[in-house]
């Protein structure tokens, strides 16, 4: 008899699943689409993603309702090929990480969405000019010439139409944000102007100098209308209340100071630096200080009593600059130490860190919507940083020599 023929041994066996891919960098991979079968309804939310300015459907991404707006932004940054997008949703700003269902977001929810604008950076250098920059290529739009020696700082007007720079030629200039072209020349002080900045209603332009004083300018005739009472110190920095009723200045004395903008009187000084203090700018409701100083700290002060309320102390080296998130609740410092730190506006407590310059931090600044960081580095370069990872998103290169200021254009 015939041996019987073996029986056949089913050797498949069931495919396992794909392991999920580590993704150290949100933007190098797409993010499938889940199938929303009817099971996984409860699952995930399709958020239809429309132009904040035309209205018109551009995409639709699918999100877990327990997800954060943070995903939700970075899955709309991969659909629209950009990192750099502002999210709106019934007509608030979407720049916290909360989930979305503390977000009001459901199935079919329509999102605004503003894909940042091309002409959206300017920085200034010690090469005496200032550049414009795209924010989404990284290439220089212009660069303006002007000025005979250095360009110290630079900044946009809060409607974006004008920008005002202050140079070591002891001037400081206002240029149209649209055609580059120099409109005045402001006059007057005697040594470096360390900078300038615009007052809230653009009718006024506020500047310090090595010279120890403070000057406030009329933008539509370039004419010095107040000099503030003349200090014994240079003064670094100088910035407007949000209503602009008051100017806080930074002096190498030490402190800051709160000064009423219509009379030129002091109202008080924030004294408790150990060394110079380089940046002091308002809150954006107006009711705190931060300051920037060479004792490698920056504190949070209270406008109206004048009280320290917090002290930022991690940098190992001088603090460069500071400025508040536009929602107040946030924090960042540039610092000698060549990184840029994120902090808790309420708590003093360091959220992010900033890594990557190979030179001095100079300048830090954020976008108008929170969701972006710039900063302008000694090491002759600009990076972008998404705000709530703390991880570079580009680097404009092009300056010749070292960045002084870098900031956004209002969007």
């Amino acid at each position: 008899m015939a041996d019987a023929e073996p029986e056949a041994v089913d050797e498949s066996t069931e495919e396992a699943p794909a392991p999920v891919p580590v993704v150290e960098d949100p933007w190098d991979i797409p993010t499938p689409k889940p199938e929303l079968h009817e099971q996984k309804r409860h699952e995930f939310a399709r958020i239809l993603l429309h132009s904040a300015e035309t209205d018109d459907f551009l995409d639709e991404v699918f999100i877990r309702h327990t997800d954060t707006v943070l995903t939700l932004r970075q899955s709309v940054s991969i659909a629209l090929g950009t990192p750099y997008v502002s999210l709106t949703f019934q007509g608030e700003p979407m720049v916290q990480c909360s989930t979305m269902e503390d977000a009001g977001l459901s199935h079919n929810s329509q999102v605004s969405v503003a894909i940042v604008p091309g002409a959206t950076l300017a920085t200034s250098c010690t090469d005496n000019c200032i550049k414009m920059w795209d924010l989404e290529t990284g290439e220089c739009l212009e660069t303006l010439w002007g000025h005979s020696d250095q360009v110290l700082s630079v900044a946009f007007s809060p409607s974006g139409s004008m920008i005002v720079t202050a140079s070591a030629d002891r001037t400081a200039k206002l240029w149209g944000a649209e055609n580059g072209e120099c409109m005045t020349k402001l006059e007057g002080h005697n040594d470096w102007v360390n900078s300038a900045q615009f007052s809230p209603d653009e009718d006024f332009v506020v500047t310090t100098s090595m010279d120890c004083t403070v000057k406030i300018w009329g933008t539509d005739t370039g004419e010095c209308i107040r000099t503030l009472p003349k200090d014994v110190n240079p003064l670094f920095w100088a910035a407007f209340s949000p209503n602009g009723q008051f100017i806080v200045t930074s002096s190498a004395d030490r402190t800051a100071t709160i000064w009423v903008s219509s009379t030129g009187d002091k109202l008080r000084s924030l004294s408790g630096h150990a060394d110079i203090v380089l940046t002091s700018v308002f809150s954006p409701n107006g009711k705190a200080i931060v300051t920037a100083s060479a004792d490698c700290t920056a504190r949070i002060w209270d406008v109206h009593t004048g009280e320290c309320l917090l002290i930022l102390k991690e940098h190992p080296d001088n603090v460069t600059s500071a400025s508040f998130s536009p929602d107040g609740k946030q924090v960042v410092t540039a610092s000698m130490d060549r990184t840029a730190r994120i902090w808790d506006a309420s708590t003093g407590e360091r959220l992010r860190i900033l890594t990557g310059h190979s030179g001095v931090v100079t300048s830090v600044a954020y976008s108008p919507d929170a969701h972006f960081v710039v900063t302008g580095s000694r090491d002759c370069s600009v990076k972008v940083w998404d705000a709530k990872v703390g991880r570079c998103l580009g680097t404009l290169e092009g300056h010749a020599s070292k960045v002084t200021s870098a900031c956004f254009m209002p969007y």
